[in-house]
């Protein structure tokens, strides 16, 4: 907390912040949890030591936990579509042995 914001703070160690499903699910929990609303959302990048502000978003608990839902749903079933792009697969462990992954 700072001042009267409640921030959710994301560190990232990338170039590139995540998406803002990361920082919805902090934010849901967090209300969830302590039944306060954060109102302040950022990513910390570490390799710069800037901050990047998000706008709230209005995630809902229901959203979030629709999305859960449906990962664990495809883990479960085995159902993995393949998202090919150079940041997606530089970080894939198996992208050296897969069918699907990005080359430039």
């Amino acid at each position: 907390q700072h001042g009267e914001d409640l921030i959710v703070r994301d560190l990232k160690t990338g170039a590139k912040p995540g998406d803002e499903f990361q920082l919805a699910t902090y934010s849901v929990g967090i209300n969830e949890v302590y039944k306060i609303q954060p109102n302040k959302l950022e990513y910390f990048m570490s390799k710069t030591g800037t901050i990047i502000d998000h706008p709230l978003m209005g995630w809902s608990k229901e959203k979030v936990s629709s999305m859960f839902t449906e990962l664990e749903t495809n883990i479960k079933e085995g159902r993995f579509e393949p998202k090919p792009s150079q940041s997606n697969c530089r970080f894939c462990d198996v992208s050296d042995s897969c069918e699907f992954r990005w080359r430039n």
